[in-house]
C-alpha cells in the first residue's frame, strides 16, 4: 500500500482483500484525482522488478469461462500472444490471457490460459463458445465434465 500511495497520491480508499491462497488489493481513485493514470501505469515494485496493472470489477451477471491453451503453434511470444487474443476475442471479452514460459530461458512452452467473460449482450457479437465434454465412469456412477 506504501507503494500505491507514493505512485498515486490520490487514492482515497483501499482494502486489501482474499479469497483462499489468492491475495489482492482494491484501490479507489476518481479520474479527476488520477494524477499518475492508474489505469494505463498501474502499480511499479522497481525492486522485485514488477508492474500490476488493474482490471475493472466484473458484471454480477457475468459468464467467466477459463481456458487452459495446450498445443499451440510455436510462435513468438507476441504472436501467439497476439493471435489469441484476435481468435478467442470473437467468443466475449477478454479478461484475461497469458501464455506459458520457461522462467529461465523465456522460451515459450506451447501451453497458456485465457479468461473469457462470454456474457450475451441482446445485439451479441460473440459467437456461442462450447467446449467438449468428457464422460468419467467411476464405480457405477457417470459424472459429466
Amino acid at each position: 500500500m506504501q507503494e500505491l500511495k507514493k505512485q498515486h497520491l490520490k487514492v482515497h480508499a483501499c482494502m486489501p482483500l482474499s479469497e483462499g491462497p489468492k491475495r489482492y488489493l482494491e484501490a479507489y481513485v476518481t479520474e479527476a484525482n488520477d494524477n499518475n493514470n492508474i489505469q494505463i501505469n498501474g502499480i511499479t515494485f522497481a525492486d522485485a522488478n514488477l508492474q500490476i496493472l488493474p482490471c475493472k470489477a466484473i458484471n454480477a451477471q457475468s459468464e467467466i469461462i477459463t481456458l487452459k491453451l495446450t498445443h499451440l503453434p510455436m510462435l513468438l511470444p507476441e504472436e501467439a500472444l497476439t493471435g489469441l487474443t484476435k481468435s478467442l476475442s470473437m467468443f466475449g471479452n477478454i479478461i484475461d490471457i497469458g501464455i506459458t514460459t520457461d522462467n529461465a530461458t523465456g522460451f515459450f512452452m506451447g501451453s497458456g490460459y485465457a479468461v473469457i467473460d462470454t456474457l450475451q449482450a441482446k445485439e451479441s457479437k460473440f459467437q456461442q463458445l462450447s467446449l467438449p465434454r468428457t464422460e468419467v465412469q467411476t464405480e457405477g456412477l457417470t459424472e459429466d465434465y
